[in-house]
Formats: C-alpha cells, structure tokens, sequence
C-alpha cells in the first residue's frame, strides 16, 4: 500500500512570476514506506491530488538550486541558542537580508554544524502547495539530499526541465553530505548540441571541481555527455540512468526538513500519527479504569439498596401499624429502648447508661489530670452535653476514641461536649 508521495519541484527560476501550480506537470513518485515504488510520472496538480487520497505523507523534493548548504564552525552553546545565533553566525556569507530566510540546522559535531538556508517566502509558498494536500505528514528536502553517498566518489543528478534542452537542474551530493544546485537557462544555445554539452559539463565542473563523479540522467543525455571530446582528463566518469530509487537513496530521519523551521514558528510541528498508538492505548487504559471505577460504585449501590430494604422489611414485618419509615435502624431502635423502658430495663441512651460510659472514659483519658473536671451534665433529646472547666486541656481525640469503643459518638461545640449513641447503639 502506497503511503507517501513523493513530488519533484521545478526550480524557483524556472517558474515565471504569473505562472500557477495548476499549469505545471509534476515528476511524481508513490512509494511505500520502504521506499518501493508502486507508481511514477508526470501529473498535473488536480490529478495528484485525486491520486493522493488516504496519503500517509507527502514529501516534497525542492530544487538543489534554492538550497544553499552550509557547513560552519560554531561556538558551543545549547542546540535552541545555536539555532536562533544562525542569521548572526552567518551574516557574512549570505547575499540576502537574513530575515527573508530559513536557517535549518543539524546538530554540531566536532564543533562543525551543517546549516540549510532557503527562501522564506518561497517555503511559504510550497506550505501553500503542500497544505491542499490530505497528508497527516509534510517534509521538504533537497534534491541533491537524496543522491546516492560514495565514500570516493561525487554524485551528479542532471535533469532537463520542462522535458526539452532549454533548461537543466543540476545537483550535486559529495562526501559528508556537502550539497549543491545549479539551474541552468540554455535557450540561447538549446539548438547546438555540442554547445550545450560543454554548458552542462562547465556547470557540472562549477559544483564539483575535483574527484570522480557518479552522474545521473536520462539516456539522451548522458549519450550526449559521454561523447570523448567532453570527457574530462585525470577524472573518473561513471554514467548511470536516473530513477526515483536514485533519487531516494539518502534520504532519512537524519535528513535536513526544511519545512522543520517554518512548521515551528506556526506551531504545526507536532505530528499527531506518531504518538497515535500510545494516544489509544491511554484512551484504552482511562475507559477500562473508569469502567472498574463504575463497576465498583454499582456493586457497592446495589448492596446498599439490597440492605436498606432487608431493614425495611425486617422493621415492617416487627412493626406492622407504623405508617411512616424515613430511617429503619433509627426506628428500630427507638422502639427497643421504648421496650426496654416498659420492662424497666434501661435503654443505651438513658441518662444514666449515658452518663456512667462517659464517667468511664473520663477517668480513663482526662481524670488523670489534676485541674481537669466538670462544670455543667445535661441531658436533652437522648443525648448528654457535658462543660468541662476548662476545654483546652481536655485531650479531645482520645477521649473521642473511648467513647467510640463503647459505640459513643463525640462532638465539640462552643466549649460543650455533646454525647450521642451510635446508629445501632450500643449492647
């Protein structure tokens, strides 16, 4: 299955002021992601974008003649400082006012850092380009990135524009990845061959002017090319047809994207598709805990209810002729404290039950002290409010928890204690 398109761009020369993207025929190439071509040619734009449906990534490859690589000595500093000194660093060697351009850069070694300056407004542009299609993934690389790498040899990629003689795109991939481009207007001598050979060959020796070349083209031309009179002395030639495997060779993660800088600055970086299976995976792990989390609260509802009615019905079954039950186990045990005072006996909640459990752990926890004592005992709607002489030294938490062990409750109100029974009460 074809998930990335690769689109091959005319040089920025090559298009005129007034001319738009419909009225060029891209080179094109789907590939999959090991780079095995399913399908190349020459489309229009509306074609390429009905062939790019489902698109996994669309990457652009940008005449080596808009490119300009560098490679410069850089102090050491952190990568985010270096990139933003970039214009600075470089000032001198540029033609272009810094602020019209991009600075990509790899980062240092030994000191050494390559640096890829393109047009801003020209990258803007291709974002424009790039943005009609539906891929979740745009990238943008030089065409002389993607060259094959010979540890003795310079590669060479010489391609006629507009699939005449009138003009050329040359670029060129050394060792250590040391790139270039040249576009080349021949119109003037498009008509004789042997003149525009030696233009090529002129150029070819501009951008590479030692070692042996590897060079790439179509047939016609590099039967052209390979004429004696062309040859070049003290130099080894090696003549190859160009394809899209040629043109792919190099190019990886660690390749310069140069829409990298530009995707920065409009905060469109972030590549969603990436962290896809990690985004679902959480997702799954959030839905199966909350889904434990509900379980757990419909188990434990259930329960409830299961008792609230077996309290219900034990409390209707004892007590037939009670018409209203807000609390059963209030109730219940409102009706067996009224039982036990009809018998004589006391109920858990008397003055006197209440009175001698809180005399029990007073002594226990506070009677120990010796300005400790009591101030004022009443008793009012079944509970005990107690006023101690002085609340401060009256150690509340462990007077608490005694009267907890014998199923008392405690609490602390404007200096009084108040006393009250359990739910349930105590036995």
């Amino acid at each position: 299955m074809a998930s990335t398109l690769y689109l091959q761009l005319p040089a920025k020369a090559a298009i005129n002021a007034d001319e738009q993207w419909e009225e060029i025929l891209f080179p094109f190439c789907l590939a999959s992601a090991e780079k095995n071509v399913l399908q190349q040619g020459k489309q229009s734009l509306s074609d390429l974008l009905a062939l790019a449906q489902d698109l996994a990534q669309l990457v652009l490859m940008v005449s080596a003649s808009d490119v300009t690589v560098l490679k410069v000595a850089v102090p050491p500093m952190p990568f985010a400082k270096l990139k933003l000194a970039l214009p600075n660093l470089l000032e001198e060697q540029l033609l272009t006012d810094p602020a019209e351009l991009l600075f990509i850069a790899a980062p240092p070694v030994d000191g050494m850092c390559v640096v890829a300056v393109v047009s801003r407004a020209w990258m803007e542009r291709l974002s424009k380009l790039a943005e009609q299609f539906p891929a979740r993934k745009i990238s943008a690389f030089s065409t002389a990135t993607g060259l094959p790498l010979h540890a003795d040899q310079t590669s060479v990629l010489i391609e006629a524009l507009h699939g005449s003689n009138e003009s050329f795109d040359i670029s060129v991939c050394g060792q250590d990845q040391q790139v270039a481009g040249f576009y080349l207007d021949a119109h003037p001598i498009s008509s004789e061959p042997d003149a525009l050979s030696q233009t090529v060959w002129n150029a070819v020796q501009l951008l590479a002017p030692q070692g042996d070349l590897s060079i790439y083209g179509e047939s016609t031309l590099i039967s052209e090319l390979q004429k004696p009179s062309f040859q070049l002395q003290d130099r080894v030639l090696q003549f190859y047809p160009v394809d899209w495997k040629i043109k792919l060779a190099s190019i990886s993660s660690k390749s310069l994207d140069l829409f990298s800088s530009l995707q920065l600055e409009s905060k469109k970086a972030f590549d969603w598709m990436r962290w896809r299976w990690s985004l679902i995976l959480l997702g799954c792990a959030v839905s199966v805990s909350l889904l434990g989390l509900n379980w757990e609260w419909w188990s434990l509802q259930r329960e409830s209810t299961a008792i609230r009615s077996s309290l219900l019905s034990i409390y209707k079954t004892s007590f037939p002729n009670e018409t209203v039950v807000r609390d059963p186990l209030a109730q219940m045990q409102q009706k067996i404290n009224a039982a036990k005072k009809l018998t004589g006996q006391s109920s858990n909640d008397d003055f006197l039950v209440l009175s001698g459990l809180f005399a029990q752990v007073w002594d226990q926890t506070v009677g120990i002290l010796p300005t400790a004592g009591v101030t004022t005992m009443e008793y009012k709607d079944r509970s005990l409010y107690v006023t101690p002489k002085n609340i401060a030294e009256v150690p509340i938490e462990r007077l608490r928890s005694g009267l907890k062990e014998r199923n008392l409750t405690l609490d602390v109100k404007e200096a009084v204690l108040k006393i009250t029974v359990e739910a349930g009460g105590a036995r």
